[in-house]
Protein backbone atom coordinates (compact mmCIF):
# COMPACT_ATOMS: atom_id res chain seq x y z
CA UNK A 1 0.00 0.00 0.00
CA UNK A 2 1.16 3.52 -0.49
CA UNK A 3 0.44 6.33 0.73
CA UNK A 4 -2.29 7.45 -1.27
CA UNK A 5 -4.10 4.02 -0.30
CA UNK A 6 -3.94 4.76 3.74
CA UNK A 7 -4.81 8.70 2.95
CA UNK A 8 -8.24 7.55 0.99
CA UNK A 9 -8.77 4.84 3.96
CA UNK A 10 -8.34 7.29 6.73
CA UNK A 11 -11.02 9.88 4.75
CA UNK A 12 -13.26 7.48 4.05
CA UNK A 13 -13.34 6.06 7.75
CA UNK A 14 -13.78 9.33 8.77
CA UNK A 15 -16.31 10.05 6.67
CA UNK A 16 -18.16 7.05 7.96
CA UNK A 17 -17.58 8.13 11.82
CA UNK A 18 -19.26 11.52 10.77
CA UNK A 19 -22.20 10.07 9.22
CA UNK A 20 -22.86 7.57 12.37
CA UNK A 21 -22.41 10.29 14.41
CA UNK A 22 -24.77 11.94 12.99
CA UNK A 23 -27.59 9.94 12.74
CA UNK A 24 -27.19 8.70 16.43
CA UNK A 25 -27.48 12.43 17.37
CA UNK A 26 -30.57 13.07 15.03
CA UNK A 27 -32.29 10.12 16.77
CA UNK A 28 -31.51 11.12 20.38
CA UNK A 29 -32.95 14.42 19.37
CA UNK A 30 -35.88 12.68 17.83
CA UNK A 31 -35.61 13.57 14.41
CA UNK A 32 -35.77 10.43 12.66
CA UNK A 33 -39.15 8.71 12.97
CA UNK A 34 -38.28 5.64 14.70
CA UNK A 35 -41.86 3.63 13.15
CA UNK A 36 -43.53 3.42 16.01
CA UNK A 37 -44.81 6.83 17.61
CA UNK A 38 -46.32 5.18 21.01
CA UNK A 39 -42.53 4.15 21.76
CA UNK A 40 -40.25 7.60 20.77
CA UNK A 41 -43.34 9.96 21.12
CA UNK A 42 -42.97 12.11 18.71
CA UNK A 43 -42.75 11.62 14.74
CA UNK A 44 -41.06 14.00 12.76
CA UNK A 45 -41.01 13.12 9.45
CA UNK A 46 -38.36 14.15 7.43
Amino acid sequence: MNVIDILLIIVIAAAVLFAVRHIVKDRKNGAVCCGDCSRCGKCNKI
